[in-house]
């Protein structure tokens, strides 16, 4: 029912606007795992519209295109789940200390190194189709419009081959994605950034300090404040605050 990334044909650009836009052009006739991948992308997305800052040549952009099973809608926060989890897995096994910001950028300390970009389609009620949109910081060494990024070769002080990266990472997420579902909320609960500290967020003009104690099924981020109450919410109504961040009085 599945491929395995050894069968997964993968398509090599010097140059594209984006890795999803690419995939989404072929999304009619591209099988199951098809991956795009480009040593530079124009117009590069990450959530929300946010540009994707890549030196060309140094860095993974790449794309996979998916074909789930009776995969239902309302639980896609589940494929996030499984990439996330296999970017992360791929970075531990390199020794990098990666963990998931909520809902799936990957840091490594209190740095990013990686970000996705899940493109749904739905018929019904089944996704019929994902394209992952992954950018991994690999062999750049400075990020003038983002100084809270970092790169393997930053942390680790070696420059990696990008193919064999690749190969690597695409196993892993590939082993995620064909794992039982049941199981991807407590792996990721396990890697969570941030999971079970106090830490201080932002929502609009009010700061608060709490943590996080859960992550619901349809991927909303649950926090419990000082005052034991809980809260729950959506990708981009809170900010996570600096770790030394200290409150006016």
């Amino acid at each position: 029912m599945l491929k395995t990334p050894a069968d997964s044909p993968i398509t090599s650009l010097k140059e594209v606007d984006s890795t999803n836009n690419e995939a989404a052009r072929h999304l009619s006739e591209a099988p199951h795992g098809a991956v795009w991948v480009a040593g530079f992308q124009s117009a590069g997305r990450g959530q929300q519209e946010n540009r994707w800052e890549s030196e060309a040549g140094k860095n993974l952009l790449f794309s996979i295109l998916l074909r789930p099973v009776r995969f239902r809608a309302e639980a896609q926060f589940l494929l996030s789940q499984a990439v996330s989890l296999g970017v992360c897995a791929y970075l531990q096994s390199e020794g990098l200390p990666a963990q998931i910001k909520w809902p799936n950028d990957i840091y490594v300390g209190e740095k990013k190194i990686a970000g996705l970009l899940l493109e749904h389609h739905v018929c019904g009620e089944y996704i019929s189709v994902t394209i992952a949109g992954i950018g991994l910081n690999v062999n750049q060494q400075h990020f003038a419009c983002a100084p809270q990024a970092t790169s393997m070769r930053m942390v680790t002080k070696k420059e990696y081959d990008l193919h064999m990266v690749l190969d690597r990472l695409l196993a892993a997420i590939f082993r995620y994605y064909e794992s039982p579902p049941g199981a991807l909320p407590a792996q990721y609960l396990n890697v969570l950034y941030r999971y079970r500290r106090w830490a201080w967020y932002r929502e609009g003009e009010k700061c608060f300090r709490a943590q996080i104690t859960a992550v619901e099924p349809a991927g909303l981020l649950v926090l419990t404040h000082e005052d034991g109450t809980v809260h729950s919410y959506l990708q981009k109504s809170i900010v996570f605050l600096p770790h030394d961040f200290i409150p006016e009085n």
